[in-house]
């Protein structure tokens, strides 16, 4: 709902206003933003009032079924929010009834594969690669970087790596956490930086 959406922007804000009074240095921040949020003009007038609030760079995630199911609006929408500095990944692709054919008109800096490739590569490991790979290359020469998401073993992230994903997602890289463990990790990232 786009109360909710709101709710969470909010919360991101203060979060990394608190984490850029404190001197962190961590990666681009992203978002998941629900369809009516995106198509409301003072939702969009707000997320990027509160994006300029911040040094942070933002990534607004959407999902694909989403995107496609008003492409206009949307467009127009995501062109907006990329013209401002925000980045945009289109999430879950692969899900559902996705079409390759979206991958023309999808105005986003990322795609993100949805966790089935994943499962599918489980399943029946060589015809799945195969269509990891192609659809990498396929998403990497339309100029988009590639993430996938649920990787949860050694194995799969080295057939990713072997893909040519960018950046995998999934509990073998990190599990959820609180932001007290989240500033434990900056510190002593930050602690590690120094030391060199």
């Amino acid at each position: 709902s786009i109360a909710l959406d709101r709710k969470i922007l909010y919360l991101v804000l203060q979060q990394i206003k608190c984490w850029e009074s404190q001197g962190f240095d961590y990666p681009i921040i992203s978002i998941n933003i629900d369809k009516p949020f995106l198509l409301d003009e003072g939702c969009i007038k707000e997320l990027l009032s509160c994006a300029q609030q911040v040094t942070t760079r933002l990534q607004v995630e959407i999902t694909e079924h989403s995107y496609i199911s008003d492409v206009d609006k949307m467009l127009e929408t995501v062109g907006r929010l990329r013209a401002a500095g925000l980045q945009v990944a289109i999430d879950d692709f692969g899900a559902g009834y996705s079409s390759l054919t979206s991958l023309i008109y999808l105005n986003a800096d990322e795609v993100k594969l949805d966790r089935e490739f994943v499962l599918a590569w489980q399943r029946d490991p060589a015809a799945a690669q195969l269509l990891i790979q192609a659809t990498s290359t396929l998403c990497h020469q339309l100029g988009f970087r590639v993430v996938i998401e649920g990787v949860e073993t050694a194995e799969q992230l080295a057939v990713m790596q072997q893909c040519q994903i960018d950046v995998v997602q999934g509990y073998f890289t990190g599990k959820p956490m609180s932001v007290k463990d989240v500033e434990q990790l900056l510190q002593q990232k930050s602690a590690g930086d120094s030391a060199v």
